[in-house]
């Protein structure tokens, strides 16, 4: 079976969330996120979200551990059996050799997509940015205000600002992107299937290029 892999990366407040919905709007494929996924466990309070709450907390990444245990728990699923986008994995050497390993097969057809963002639109972009912990909802104070403020339009649950959205977290996760992801590029860049995206242009503009890009490596 032919399967469809999106592999979206950049710095964190890049737009990454943004492109992958698209993309599951295109094509139908499910949103992998493993951050995302470590919330929600986190948020359930199972057993793997008490291991990584302290880790959330100080702004840091997971352990390659659990990581890998909710991913390969979600791609397990129905729905990721035909494709699936990958959105900020993998992030450093160790994670790309699992994924090389683990999880492609010679028959997929991979697609990398690089969102870039400067450093003063990142930090804009965290700072301001609000979740919601039961849903995983996201609103930006500026650009994407909720109907009520501090509530989510979706279930009414009180907005929260992540731990790793403040300054001095922010500032850490931009230096550890720019020192994990330069195997990802280089690996990217022998397959011949990279997309740069600039993820401070216009939407409109970025979904034009996403979509003519990904028709000419087709």
């Amino acid at each position: 079976m032919l399967r469809k892999i999106y592999i979206l990366f950049g710095p964190p407040g890049s737009g990454k969330g943004t492109q992958a919905q698209f993309l599951v709007k295109k094509f139908g494929l499910p949103d992998v996120s493993p951050g995302e996924l470590l919330r929600h466990e986190e948020t359930m309070q199972t057993r793997i979200g008490k291991k990584i709450a302290k880790t959330m907390k100080a702004g840091k990444l997971a352990g390659d551990g659990l990581v890998k245990k909710v991913l390969l728990k979600r791609l397990k699923m129905a729905d990721a059996q035909n494709g699936f986008i990958l959105d900020g994995y993998p992030r450093d050497r160790a994670q790309l050799k699992f994924l090389s390993k683990k999880i492609i097969k010679k028959t997929d057809q991979l697609y990398f997509i690089e969102i870039t963002a400067d450093s003063r639109t990142i930090r804009q972009r965290l700072s301001y940015r609000r979740v919601c912990p039961h849903d995983g909802a996201t609103y930006h104070l500026l650009n994407k205000k909720p109907k009520r403020a501090g509530k989510c339009d979706l279930c009414g649950t009180k907005l929260i600002r992540r731990e790793d959205d403040y300054p001095q977290a922010i500032a850490r996760r931009l230096r550890d992107y720019k020192t994990s992801v330069k195997d990802l590029l280089v690996y990217a860049k022998k397959t011949k299937r990279l997309i740069k995206l600039d993820g401070t242009a216009p939407l409109t503009r970025t979904r034009r290029e996403l979509s003519k890009r990904l028709k000419e490596l087709n």
